[in-house]
């Protein structure tokens, strides 16, 4: 990408901190978000469907999302300005802004929140941004059982269907051999979970499974003893 090319992605994420030729606003429980649609609707199906299929929000130029919070919508247009596709490709050595304003915010759950949000307004962008921030901290957190008890239902509430890739991140670590667990009752949260979420249930079985099955398939097992 030359020069001008650069200096233009800087200047459309310059324009939205200054309010400037912002055609677009996201209305968020009484705050109004001025935005580009050059820069939301080719990063959103959702907006793109809604600026350009005869809804109502393409005449009037506004999109209420007070279906959602706040400081997430702030986030998502954080990323759609400087760490969405359309800023990735400029090649960008600047510091990862939503990075640490993600480090000052409380995880996982803002992480999980954040995906969520990206699936529902088709953000593929943003829900692989919010992926990898999950997948280091997970990687990195001391946790202990009962700590990802207490948030594992926001994962499975929120992301009904389309949350495999942060499911699969947790069920990951759940079976990790150096996964610290206190002393009994530590088991019972996450027997708890198992009870009330069907997902849940399902998902540890199935990764136990590919980790036993090949095992117990081996020629090499003599099942004999096993009934005697």
């Amino acid at each position: 990408m030359d020069d001008s090319s650069k200096g233009f992605l800087k200047s459309i994420e310059a324009y939205y901190r200054e309010g400037r030729f912002t055609d677009l606003t996201i209305t968020c429980r009484g705050r109004d978000y001025y935005c580009h649609k050059l820069v939301v609707c080719t990063q959103s199906k959702f907006f793109e469907a809604a600026c350009t299929h005869g809804f109502t929000e393409s005449v009037t130029s506004k999109v209420d999302l007070s279906t959602e919070e706040p400081y997430l919508i702030n986030l998502m247009l954080e990323d759609l300005y400087t760490q969405g596709p359309l800023i990735d490709s400029a090649g960008r050595n600047e510091p990862d802004i939503l990075s640490e304003v993600m480090a000052s915010l409380h995880p996982p759950s803002t992480q999980i929140s954040l995906y969520a949000l990206g699936d529902r307004l088709i953000i593929a962008g943003l829900c692989k941004y919010a992926a990898r921030l999950f997948k280091d901290w997970i990687e990195s957190a001391d946790l202990r059982i009962t700590d990802m008890a207490s948030w594992i239902p926001l994962l499975y509430d929120s992301l009904r269907e389309h949350g495999r890739t942060l499911r699969n991140l947790v069920i990951e670590r759940l079976l990790a051999p150096n996964l610290e667990c206190e002393n009994a009752p530590s088991s019972e949260p996450l027997s708890k979970l198992m009870g009330d979420i069907e997902q849940f249930r399902e998902d540890i079985f199935v990764a136990l499974w590919r980790n036993i099955g090949p095992y117990l398939d081996s020629p090499d097992i003599d099942y004999t003893d096993w009934w005697m």
